[in-house]
């Protein structure tokens, strides 16, 4: 938020982009922003949690209806349905309660945070020095500060929410995991390094072509602004189609890097669901030879069962 000063500045040589934190995206958030953020990333982390705790009543309801069936005992069978039948209400409900609420505050706060850096941009631009306006592009800040800004929402939006129910998820399921059989949650974790390290590789790339993608967008939006706003000029000396070149080679360049970015988002989501079925796929095996095997599970003291 540099240009945010209202002194007027003074023309310097343009150079790389200046990278902040992310946390620095949240620097024109209010108090009440940051107590609703609060507020979201709690019931973010109880949504996280309910699939866990999902598997864990199913888990337990298996097992119940397995000895159950072992000793003949009917009555207790439909005993362990009602009783599971309220837990999962009960967790549903929550469920839904919780992923509401982070959803509407993350929403709702990006919202209005990203409302100030408007303002706060259009104010800069404006105290800028009539010699800045030299060395850019007058026509793009337009396209460039609302395709901007709208990443910005999006990065510190629904996106933070998800993140953080995800991780809590991740955290709440392994902890299950290995509370109950940690051979099998450490086979399962075997997979991790192969999928972290594919996904920041491609997130990378998709983020470099995507920031590409966008500088050629605002270009072409420049174009078709600076053309439009002299088109008598342009019609005079015939030069429509030379323009018309020109816009269309911007949106080319524009439209090849989203290609490039689409595929590398393939590509990760190939490797996601590949690791997802290959983790599937070891756990069933590992799982079976626990129980050919007859291997105690040292959280119960009993051999595995299917």
């Amino acid at each position: 938020m540099a240009l945010c000063c209202k002194r007027r500045r003074t023309a310097s040589a343009p150079g790389r982009p200046t990278t902040i934190s992310f946390f620095k995206l949240f620097s024109l958030a209010s108090r009440t922003d940051w107590i609703l953020l609060a507020v979201g990333v709690f019931a973010a982390s109880i949504n996280g949690a309910a699939f866990p705790a999902f598997s864990l009543f199913i888990g337990d309801f298996m097992d119940e209806v397995g000895t159950s069936f072992a000793t003949g005992d009917v009555t207790g069978i439909l005993s362990n349905v009602r009783t599971v039948s309220l837990r999962l209400v009960v967790v549903a409900a929550v469920a839904f309660c919780s992923a509401f609420a982070w959803d509407a505050i993350f929403t709702y706060c990006s919202t209005t945070i990203t409302t100030r850096i408007r303002i706060g941009y259009f104010r800069a631009v404006l105290n800028q020095d009539v010699s800045w306006f030299d060395q850019e592009t007058p026509a793009a800040l337009p396209s460039r500060m609302n395709e901007d800004i709208f990443k910005v929402q999006e990065a510190i939006g629904y996106r933070v929410g998800l993140t953080v129910a995800n991780f809590f998820q991740f955290a709440f399921g392994y902890g299950v995991g290995l509370y109950r059989g940690w051979q099998l949650a450490l086979v399962m974790m075997s997979t991790m390094p192969l999928l972290t390290a594919s996904i920041a590789v491609l997130s990378r790339r998709i983020a470099k072509k995507t920031a590409r993608a966008q500088d050629f967008y605002a270009e072409a939006g420049a174009v078709a602004e600076e053309v439009l706003s002299a088109m008598k000029t342009v019609v005079a000396f015939g030069a429509e189609k030379r323009e018309t070149e020109r816009y269309g080679a911007k949106l080319v360049a524009a439209r090849d890097g989203e290609i490039r970015a689409g595929f590398h988002s393939g590509v990760m989501t190939g490797i996601v669901f590949l690791s997802i079925f290959f983790t599937y796929a070891l756990v069933f095996w590992y799982g079976g030879k626990l129980i050919y095997d007859g291997t105690n599970n040292p959280s119960t003291g009993e051999p595995y069962n299917g």
